[in-house]
């Protein structure tokens, strides 16, 4: 792969806007944690503590993203500061290789610069704090950077790096493959054999080397069970808006922001993130006009699918989009406004969701959590009163609870429930495979004698062999404040 080459001015500029992304990621990932931000980083944390991933513990998705959070567990003195630099470095990097595509499209290093800046105020920032659909998206980025270079070996590490997207999260991997399978049809239908080949023969050896590891592990077919099967059925019980069929009626309604539905319901969020969508039908429309270039329809594609197919909130799923927007306005005269224009709605949106300033629980400061500023509220509250009693009674423990994440990040210490947090993907609505869940939990508990079990109180219904066992071998010690959690204690 060939160096890009800068001169000292452009050199510094580059530089200033990668500078830039890590501080603003690294700021609003320090405004605290919640449920979702918290998936990887428990994940990376059940890894440091020397628990095999699909056996000890799974995720719905693949093992890359924990794996990543874990090196920066291993080197920060707290996990606090591992989410923060962790954050930084993601959102960084992902303007540095956006502002490296748009050179490498446009020649140009301004627009270079300017898809820097967007992708630094809006990648990661908006969404708050490292995750693994980012970091998905991330290699997904690098690989139509490889590919944009010349040589087999850049298109090998371009179909590795798909790969990789994959088995970080399978809905983001589907929608950058599907985005750079598109972006070959419409701009390179005849890529040369050898460059093919290579794309194809580097995807392919990924697949076997990430799970011919699994398999090696003896965790090959639980890693199907959880990030197939689970997925599967909820996807298929999922409403329409978040189900597979969304991906074809995103690409009429971008984001499922609906103009008419907008406008009557008063949805401000949707109206201030309205330029973007705008800017996803200029791009249908200038590709229909004049022959796209590859990244606008990577871009374009990878975006628009990746906001159908994950569901979040429209302004987590900017993505691409910085790349689109440029390589839109680049020649204009305008071009700088547009720039400006979608700067500032981006950091509009950075400071309403991540910037104001909310009381903190001074508790977690003394914490592994440190020095992320914990929001006094009704979950913190009770998992304050949850770790006060672990911090004085030792032993192994397992939660049972969606509001009870901040307990294993506090203490650094991994619990032993079979599922790292907990919804629909990972506690499933199929009875065989819920009870299957349960029993897993159960061998768990036994095998590991955990002696302090979290839980829930709505999640003593839902599994009755659990409630069983806790009534039969465990003595209720006391139900938290705030959000409901009772903690129980080993009988001697």
């Amino acid at each position: 792969m060939k160096a890009i080459s800068l001169r000292k001015p452009e050199w510094i500029r580059r530089f200033g806007v990668t500078t830039f992304a890590a501080l603003l990621a690294g700021l609003t990932s320090l405004n605290g944690l919640d449920r979702d931000q918290c998936i990887s980083y428990l994940a990376g944390l059940r890894e440091v503590s020397g628990q095999t991933i699909y056996q000890s513990y799974f995720i719905p998705h693949g093992p890359v993203a924990g794996l990543v959070f874990s090196l920066f567990l291993r080197i920060l003195p707290t996990g606090g500061w591992a989410l923060i630099a962790g954050s930084a470095t993601l959102n960084a990097l992902a303007a540095l290789v956006v502002g490296n595509i748009v050179k490498k499209t446009t020649q140009s290093e301004s627009a270079a610069v300017s898809a820097g800046l967007l992708t630094a105020i809006w990648f990661l920032p908006v969404f708050g704090a490292y995750y693994h659909d980012h970091l998905a998206y991330f290699w997904g980025l690098l690989a139509l950077w490889c590919w944009l270079e010349e040589g087999v070996t850049a298109a090998i590490f371009s179909g590795a790096l798909i790969t990789l997207a994959f088995h970080t999260k399978q809905t983001v991997g589907l929608a950058v493959l599907i985005g750079f399978a598109l972006a070959l049809a419409f701009t390179h239908p005849k890529a040369t054999r050898y460059r093919l080949s290579a794309w194809i023969a580097g995807f392919l050896l990924c697949h076997v080397v990430v799970l011919g590891t699994l398999w090696l592990k003896g965790v090959g077919q639980n890693y199907f069970l959880y990030n197939f099967v689970y997925a599967w059925h909820f996807s298929s019980s999922a409403p329409a808006e978040k189900g597979w069929l969304a991906v074809l009626t995103g690409f009429l309604l971008p984001f499922h922001i609906n103009p008419v539905l907008m406008i009557a319901e008063g949805g401000w969020g949707r109206l201030a993130f309205y330029p973007v969508v705008m800017a996803i039908y200029l791009a249908y429309a200038s590709a229909l006009k004049n022959r796209p270039s590859f990244s606008l329809v990577f871009a374009l594609f990878s975006t628009v699918i990746g906001g159908s197919l994950l569901g979040r909130l429209h302004a987590h799923l900017f993505l691409g989009m910085g790349i689109v927007i440029v390589l839109l306005s680049y020649r204009s005269l305008w071009s700088s406004s547009v720039v400006a224009t979608y700067a500032a709605l981006g950091l509009l949106y950075v400071f309403v969701l991540h910037g104001r300033i909310v009381p903190t629980n001074p508790y977690y400061a003394s914490t592994d959590l440190a020095p992320l500023r914990i929001g006094a509220n009704s979950q913190s509250l009770s998992n304050e009163q949850i770790l006060r009693y672990l911090r004085s009674h030792p032993g192994e423990y397992a939660l049972i609870g969606d509001s009870s994440d901040l307990i294993p990040l506090a203490l650094r210490k991994s619990p032993w429930n079979p599922s790292v947090n907990f919804t629909q993907l990972t506690i499933p609505k199929k009875p065989t495979l819920r009870k299957r869940w349960e029993s897993d939990f159960l061998a768990a508990v036994s095998s590991h004698d955990v002696k302090q079990i979290v839980i829930a109180r709505k999640f003593l219904e839902v599994f009755p062999l659990i409630r069983q066992s806790l009534e039969t071998e465990y003595l209720k010690i006391f139900e938290s404040e705030g959000e409901p959690l009772l903690l129980f204690q080993k009988s001697s």
